[in-house]
């Protein structure tokens, strides 16, 4: 791909301008050279028979800056069972879906988030927020509270999804991509500046974060309020082998 070509998608539609004009220089960075290798025709900005586009671009978690002032997210015993839940469904076949859910808690309290509440069910490949819900959830006299928004990524099962990755493997391996499931993607990034912009348009001074859960029992935060942060890190892979367990020993 041309320099030419990769600053066309870049500026082709008011999502793509926005997400690139609030990356942090280490993604940006990224992303270009990422989409230098890659060929130009397999992106809808440039050819309309393609099946991609910028947002498909995946972000490997770790290439993300460590947010220095977090501390390791915690969730109430509730919200853990949820996880745990889910965990199991995104690995079976015919749940292994994306799912997105509302996390809030209010900061004085021992648990980051206590509050876990169901948006919507998407495919095993995207999934969308409940905007209109999160207005008004925006609407309520929020303050000192911690707000995220959640959504799953589940494992390819029979066979593979139809991504960037699986089509370009070779080249995301170079910049430490893993298989599909395993990372964020510029879709993700992008949803939560969108809230961000929500929180500024209904004067709402708080930090929101996204929350991942992966098929491998990843579970990630991560805010892009100023420049992409990661917030938090940690596994349930670990309880989802001990659910396997009890489930045989019943």
């Amino acid at each position: 791909m041309t320099e030419e070509q990769m600053l066309n998608i870049c500026s082709a539609n008011p999502t793509n301008r926005y997400i690139c004009k609030h990356l942090d220089d280490n993604i940006m960075d990224m992303c270009m050279d990422m989409l230098l290798k890659l060929d130009a025709n397999d992106f809808k900005e440039i050819n309309p028979d393609a099946e991609f586009d910028l947002t498909c671009l995946p972000i490997p978690y770790d290439k993300i800056n460590k947010d220095s002032q977090a501390r390791q997210t915690t969730y109430s015993p509730r919200v853990k069972q949820e996880f745990k839940k889910l965990l199991n469904l995104i690995n079976k076949e015919g749940t292994n879906k994306e799912y997105s859910y509302i996390l809030a808690g209010l900061k004085e309290d021992k648990e980051n988030y206590t509050d876990f509440s169901p948006m919507l069910i998407g495919t095993n490949q995207a999934v969308d927020y409940d905007w209109e819900r999160i207005k008004i959830f925006l609407e309520e006299d929020l303050k000192d509270i911690n707000f995220s928004i959640f959504h799953t990524h589940p494992k390819a099962i029979r066979e593979e999804h139809k991504t960037l990755y699986n089509e370009h493997k070779e080249i995301f391996e170079e910049f430490g991509v893993k298989p599909d499931g395993l990372n964020l993607s510029l879709s993700d990034i992008y949803a939560n500046q969108y809230l961000d912009l929500l929180c500024k348009e209904y004067g709402k001074d708080i930090t929101p974060e996204s929350t991942v859960l992966m098929h491998d029992g990843t579970l990630i935060s991560f805010s892009t309020k100023d420049g992409i942060k990661l917030t938090s890190k940690q596994n349930f892979e670990q309880n989802k082998q001990k659910n396997k367990e009890q489930e045989l020993n019943l």
